[in-house]
C-alpha cells in the first residue's frame, strides 16, 4: 500500500514538471516568432510587415515596393518637402522652417486624425542623402523632443490649431536603383501618436499609413515636375 502511493507521489511532480517545461517553451516560442516582422498588408505591389517594439505600445512598420522610376526623381520627390501632403500618407503639411544645410532640413509636419481626435503635429529633423554612384538614397525624418523643440517656437502653432504634439515620430525612407527605370523602395516607420485608444486599434489604423504613402507615391513619381528638376 505504501509503495502504492509512493509511486502516485513521484508521478505527480514529474507531470508538473513536463507541463512546466512544455509551457515556458511555447511562450518563449512564441515571444520569438512576436520578434520578427510579419505580414501586416499586402497588395498593389506592396507589402508592409510589422513587428512589436519593445516598451511601446506601436508596433514597427516596414513597407516595400518597387517604384517606376529612376532613382534621381526619387531623390526629387523626397527632397520637395512642400509636396509631401501629395503622396505622404495622412499628412496634411509638412513646412520647412529651418535649413541647417542642403542636407539637413527643421520641419514642422502635421498628420490629420479622423474627428473627434485632434490633428497631430510634430517638429523634426530631416536628413538627406544621396550617392547616385552608388545607386543610393536615404531619408530620415526624426522629431525633436524638449527642451531642444523649444527653440523653433511652433507651440503657439499647435495650441491655435488645436493640434497634439506627438511623443515620438521616426521614419527613414531608402531607396537603391534597380535599373534605368527602376527604384527599390523601402519605408521603415515607428510613431506613437498619443491618443487615448487601445493599442490593436492604433495598430490596425497605423498599417494603412504606410501602404496608402507607397500607393500615392507609385504615382507621384510619374509626375513631370520631378523628371525636369532631374534633368531627365
Amino acid at each position: 500500500m505504501s509503495n502504492h502511493r509512493t509511486i502516485i507521489y513521484q508521478e505527480v511532480p514529474v507531470k508538473i514538471n513536463n507541463l512546466l517545461t512544455a509551457v515556458i517553451l511555447l511562450s518563449s516560442i512564441t515571444l520569438f516568432a512576436s520578434s520578427e516582422w510579419q505580414t501586416a498588408k499586402q497588395g498593389d505591389g506592396i507589402l508592409v510587415l510589422n513587428k512589436p517594439v519593445p516598451g511601446s505600445p506601436m508596433k514597427e512598420l516596414k513597407a516595400e515596393c518597387t517604384l517606376n522610376a529612376p532613382l534621381e526623381v526619387v531623390w526629387e520627390v523626397l527632397y520637395d518637402n512642400s509636396r509631401w501632403k501629395l503622396w505622404f500618407a495622412d499628412c496634411i503639411e509638412q513646412t520647412v522652417i529651418k535649413m541647417i544645410n542642403p542636407s539637413k532640413k527643421v520641419v514642422y509636419h502635421v498628420v490629420d486624425v479622423p474627428w473627434p481626435i485632434s490633428d497631430r503635429d510634430t517638429v523634426a529633423v530631416c536628413d538627406y542623402n544621396k550617392d547616385f554612384a552608388k545607386g543610393t538614397i536615404t531619408v530620415s525624418v526624426r522629431n525633436i523632443s524638449s527642451p531642444d523643440v523649444e527653440q523653433y517656437n511652433m507651440e503657439k502653432k499647435t495650441k491655435d490649431n488645436n493640434r497634439v504634439r506627438m511623443p515620438k515620430m521616426f521614419a527613414i525612407f531608402t531607396a537603391t536603383r534597380q535599373g534605368p527605370d527602376k527604384t527599390k523602395f523601402i519605408y521603415n516607420a515607428h510613431a506613437e501618436p498619443g491618443v487615448a485608444l487601445p493599442a490593436w486599434v492604433l495598430n490596425m489604423f497605423a498599417t494603412a499609413q504606410p501602404f496608402n504613402t507607397l500607393k500615392k507615391l507609385q504615382s507621384e513619381v510619374g509626375k513631370d515636375i520631378y523628371k525636369k528638376r532631374a534633368g531627365l
